[in-house]
């Protein structure tokens, strides 16, 4: 029988982020996609395009590159060893921004996403609820 707490997710992961590894020794801190912060964020990046664009409504690329620079500053949080030609790169959302909608980066936008939409990736540790209901306690 399942536990229900197994399904608890982590609140402060899930806003202020969580370490992901990457390939070659880079790491990532990602959030939890559709956190208050990026709901708020993205919310003002459309709203910005349609005032900019005099439009109603948003194609589907404008509506992906909002939900880029929204993500750029409250889903990609942060990075380690992450470098650019021998050169150490600093976190900061302008160059994440830049990296999403760089084409030739699109895995790099397809992991930050798809690692922030699995839920389980933000759960609170199991480890005292499994010992806690384990047959031989």
């Amino acid at each position: 029988m399942g536990n229900i707490n197994a399904l608890r997710v982590d609140l402060d992961k899930q806003l202020n982020g969580t370490w992901f590894n990457y390939e070659d020794g880079i790491r990532f801190k990602i959030a939890r996609w559709g956190n208050e912060k990026f709901l708020a964020a993205q919310r003002a990046a459309v709203e910005q395009r349609k005032v900019v664009l005099n439009a109603k409504d948003l194609t589907d690329e404008q509506k992906l590159d909002a939900n880029r620079e929204a993500a750029s500053s409250t889903i990609l949080l942060d990075w380690e060893n992450l470098d650019e030609n021998g050169v150490p790169v600093a976190y900061c959302p302008e160059q994440a921004l830049q990296y999403f909608r760089d084409p030739e980066l699109i895995g790099l936008w397809t992991f930050v996403f798809l690692t922030s939409v699995n839920e389980a990736n933000f759960r609170k540790e199991r480890l005292e609820a499994d010992l806690k209901n384990s047959p031989t306690s």
